[in-house]
């Protein structure tokens, strides 16, 4: 019940505990609400906190400013059904949330597509116009958190939007996303790295396979290969979306050492997307902390209007005999 939005997203924040969103749409109405939940719990809580710029279609980045860890976004939908260039961090300890800069001009019109954080660091790439052509960006810019700038790197191999990304042992993933003809999200296969990102941050297409089946609009997790848990350790993970106007429950895996896709893991109960997907770590000491593992909430299913699908995980920490299924979240 926390979070019954979509095109939202939500982020773990290590200081508090607790996981937040920072906003999302219910039909068509733009909430700049800000609420947090705890995975251990169950507590739902509206922070009081509202974002300078209520949006939609966002993604939210834990990054370091200098002083403080903060939850950023970049971009967004509005509550007029516009743009924006906006740049907005929220500090959970504090509680406030403040625009701190805009995106690059070159973004007007575009919603950005993906954002992916690496050594404090985050990476803007692909967008959607859905007014003026080019509808798809190709663009990809680094944002510095400390010094509050941006720097343009590489272009994608594709322009698209709603990608998949994540970041594996240092190096970032572009997988699926859309493309608009003028009527339609076209769903692509195109998958991408970027082996370089402190480097030039070039984009390079032929070093991944692509994937199995056109998908879109869903979540992604990354692991690296000395991740505590051999089941994830080196994987991607890409959960939900679909092909739009259609959503999936599927879950499948990327093996960026084999560079091989395996449908294998399990699939959501609740076919999704737009939805947030949000990784709570654990506690190494104990192997317990709440209920760590995987976490997806909200998303449009058959209608843009509410209700949106709830809360299910995927535990990374109970014996692997239970450990089949994305459980849905049992209210207590």
């Amino acid at each position: 019940p926390c979070f019954n939005w979509t095109r939202y997203d939500a982020e773990f924040y290590p200081g508090t505990g607790l996981i937040y969103a920072l906003g999302g749409r219910s039909d068509t109405s733009t909430i700049g609400d800000i609420y947090s939940y705890d995975p251990e719990t169950g507590a739902c809580v509206d922070t009081g906190a509202n974002m300078p710029v209520p949006i939609s279609n966002y993604t939210v980045n834990l990054v370091n400013n200098g002083t403080a860890d903060v939850l950023c976004t970049f971009g967004g939908r509005n509550s007029a059904g516009a743009t924006t260039l906006a740049v907005q961090c929220y500090n959970p300890n504090t509680n406030t949330a403040t625009q701190v800069t805009t995106l690059p001009t070159a973004w007007t019109g575009y919603t950005p597509g993906a954002q992916a954080v690496y050594n404090n660091r985050v990476y803007i790439f692909g967008g959607f116009n859905s007014t003026t052509a080019p509808y798809e960006t190709t663009r990809t810019d680094r944002y510095n958190p400390v010094a509050n700038t941006f720097t343009q790197l590489g272009a994608l191999s594709q322009a698209r939007s709603y990608l998949y990304t994540a970041v594996v042992d240092g190096k970032i993933y572009a997988f699926g996303g859309t493309v608009f003809d003028g009527t339609n999200l076209v769903a692509q296969t195109r998958a991408e790295v970027m082996a370089d990102p402190e480097g030039a941050g070039t984009w390079n297409d032929a070093a991944v396979a692509d994937l199995p089946t056109a998908h879109d609009e869903g979540v992604t997790f990354g692991f690296d290969t000395d991740f505590a848990i051999p089941q994830v350790a080196g994987k991607v993970i890409l959960v939900g979306g679909g092909q739009w106007p259609g959503e999936s429950a599927d879950v499948f895996t990327y093996d960026p050492a084999t560079n091989t896709y395996d449908a294998s893991f399990p699939d959501l109960q609740n076919a999704r997307r737009n939805h947030a997907g949000v990784f709570v770590p654990l506690d190494t000491a104990s192997m317990t902390d709440g209920l760590p593992g995987l976490w997806v909430m909200g998303g449009r299913q058959g209608a843009d209007t509410p209700p949106y699908q709830g809360t299910e995980f995927f535990p990374l920490s109970v014996p692997p005999v239970l450990n089949k299924v994305f459980l849905p979240l049992l209210l207590r």
